[in-house]
């Protein structure tokens, strides 16, 4: 079990790299502060393997992703699209990389299994190249490639069917 220092300790050195990746994935300030606490919750609850862990952040990211989806799948059954429960941010750095990945999450994120989710969020969100994502996910680049061909067409099928 993780004590109430190491915890601390963990919180000053990660809690605002935490806090970055859920407004990132969220693109809600508020939000994403209530992600980081429930993340930290989970370190509470489940703290001895983040001592297993190699590296805590990478271990930390991954619990405010499945958080971030969780409040995604958790909007979807609540009858809320994401454009109605996610505040965008004015500014972003490349604003048609920003367009399409609005347009990924609108659409379908909270549809797909948490490996797609991954995918799309290292893609669209951070706009990895398909050889870094292939390194994090454990794929082979042409797995990568392959796959994000797979979410386009589906992305663009459900673009046509919302529209007719």
């Amino acid at each position: 079990m993780i004590t109430r220092d190491e915890l601390a300790a963990l919180y000053v050195r990660t809690g605002q790299l935490v806090l970055g990746r859920c407004r990132l994935i969220l693109r809600d300030a508020a939000e994403a502060e209530d992600v980081l606490h429930e993340v930290f919750v989970r370190v509470m609850r489940y703290g001895d393997t983040v001592q297993h862990a190699q590296i805590p952040l990478s271990w930390l990211y991954r619990i405010a992703e499945r958080c971030c989806f969780d409040r995604f799948n958790k909007r979807k059954h609540q009858g809320l699209s994401l454009d109605e429960s996610i505040h965008w941010q004015d500014t972003e750095p490349d604003p048609d990389r920003a367009a399409e990945a609005r347009a990924m999450l609108e659409l379908y994120f909270a549809r797909l299994d948490p490996r797609m989710q991954k995918l799309a969020l290292l893609h669209y969100v951070d706009g990895l190249t398909q050889e870094r994502i292939a390194e994090q996910l454990g794929w082979s680049r042409r797995t990568v490639g392959k796959k994000l061909t797979k979410l386009k067409k589906w992305a663009e099928k459900l673009r046509r069917k919302g529209q007719s």
